[in-house]
């Protein structure tokens, strides 16, 4: 079923307030009436550009940790520093994804 959008709604904003907002929009992947419907009936919005990085490199990782996995598995060597730099590099990913979690929170807070 369709809405019918009968009232149109102007809105002032300070400079801070604008470039928030925009922020938000540009990160929401969403139009300026679904964020605002969204906002206003409390729905989650999600931010996704932030995390697109994030997951191609966590791909990278689960492919490099299956590598490692296979080798072993044949009973192929792996050296230690295989091992340490995989480690590193989950670590690595661990950190950005909490970076990520917290800036996201901060943006969907107002923060």
């Amino acid at each position: 079923m369709k809405r019918k959008r009968s009232h149109n709604v102007s809105v002032r904003l300070s400079d801070e307030e604008y470039e928030r907002l925009q922020y938000k929009l540009s990160h929401s992947d969403l139009t300026l009436t679904e964020f605002l419907i969204k906002a206003i009936n409390g729905q989650q919005i999600r931010i996704i550009k932030a995390y697109i990085p994030l997951l191609a490199e966590l791909k990278r990782q689960g492919t490099n940790l299956n590598q490692l996995t296979h080798r072993i598995n044949e009973y192929s060597s792996v050296t230690q520093q295989e091992i340490n730099n995989a480690l590193q590099d989950c670590r690595a990913c661990y950190q950005r994804v909490y970076s990520m979690t917290d800036k996201i929170t901060d943006l969907i807070s107002g923060d």
